[in-house]
């Protein structure tokens, strides 16, 4: 599997515990997937943004590095999430 579109500037790196995302070379967020409360879809469906516990939303564009393996962890660490 490849991700969408690997010139953009942006990045999302997933660990077993989580995620992190950066956008050129800056650090944006992390998380552990314990800490991610809620999920709904922005732009149309191409952006996924976590709700955390803390009330924070952290935004995960489509079209960042990464992406594709971001969605398949998440379906697996987050019990309900669908495909």
């Amino acid at each position: 599997m490849s991700d969408r579109n690997q010139h953009t500037s942006g990045r999302v790196v997933v660990v077993g515990a989580g995620f992190g995302v950066w956008h050129d070379s800056k650090h944006i967020a992390s998380a552990r997937w314990s800490d991610v409360h809620a999920i709904r879809m922005d732009d149309g469906g191409l952006t996924t943004v976590l709700l955390l516990r803390d009330g924070t939303e952290v935004p995960v564009a489509g079209d960042l590095v990464g992406y594709d393996m971001f969605l398949i962890a998440s379906e697996k660490a987050l019990p309900g999430m669908r495909p």
